[in-house]
């Protein structure tokens, strides 16, 4: 309507979330005498650092409702660390496949002399006017296959059934993943734990950032799962990232030229 203005106030970005004068500056009514700094020191002690300065300081903080936990951007931040994949070395991958709508996402895990697992995502995103071509795909995990000892290539059969069955033939080890919920609830649950125990770490790719931030738990009796229809956004990087992983922690060996069931 004529006359309204819409004002936003926030703390400047950095400032830490015990900085008075920061609360002041995203909280006009500190001011105006209807908010007392005492409310945001006790705000400040019992709610996590995402949500405080998502509701208190104005700031567009991502991840504060993902899987992770309320600081989810900062849990998936922390573990950035930079790794040059080792040539010839034992490697785990995952694959989630998307065609028209979904994403295709490949990450690839290997682990360094600690054996903390690192890892690297290459995704694949559909146009308006072209699918995801699904032989750039298979042409990515040849040559990862050449490049690493790829111990398994873990996938969902969806999508990929026939690919897969020719990869399989090249001599590629691929692993048939149906995403069943309870197979997922197990892998995520892993998933999760060791990034809780700080067992993981990535490259800092924006874009498998947001994916893993996208995500939005779906709980069940055992656990959870990662619903794409309930999340915010493409997920099939984090899938990707679970499927590699388990496979990892597992550290099978699948037989060569055969399908490995899981």
């Amino acid at each position: 309507m004529p006359g309204v203005v819409f004002r936003e106030f926030a703390a400047p970005e950095g400032c830490r979330t015990d900085d008075r004068r920061a609360w002041r500056t995203a909280n006009p009514a500190i001011r105006a005498g209807f908010l007392r700094e005492t409310a945001l020191a006790t705000d400040l002690g019992i709610t996590p650092d995402g949500h405080f300065r998502l509701f208190r300081l104005g700031q567009h903080i991502e991840g504060v409702e993902s899987w992770l936990g309320p600081n989810g951007r900062a849990i998936w931040d922390a573990l950035e660390a930079p790794y040059d994949f080792e040539a010839g070395a034992p490697t785990w991958v995952g694959l989630d496949v998307g065609i028209k709508r979904d994403s295709t996402a490949v990450v690839a895990v290997q682990r360094d002399v600690d054996g903390v697992l690192h890892a690297t995502c290459r995704l694949w995103v559909p146009s308006d006017d072209a699918p995801v071509d699904v032989t750039d795909v298979m042409e990515h995990l040849r040559e990862l296959a050449r490049a690493y000892a790829v111990q398994a290539i873990s996938f969902d059969p969806r999508f990929f059934d026939v690919p897969a069955k020719m990869l399989a033939d090249e001599g590629l080890p691929l692993v048939e993943v149906p995403q069943s919920v309870e197979g997922m609830t197990r892998i995520l649950g892993s998933l999760l734990e060791a990034i809780k125990r700080r067992e993981i770490r990535h490259d800092g790719d924006d874009a498998l950032a947001q994916h893993v931030l996208n995500a939005v738990a779906r709980f069940n009796e055992r656990g959870f799962t990662l619903q794409k229809s309930k999340s915010r956004g493409r997920i099939d990087g984090v899938i990707a990232l679970s499927l590699a992983v388990d496979r990892a922690l597992r550290e099978e060996r699948p037989m060569e030229t055969e399908f490995a069931w899981a």
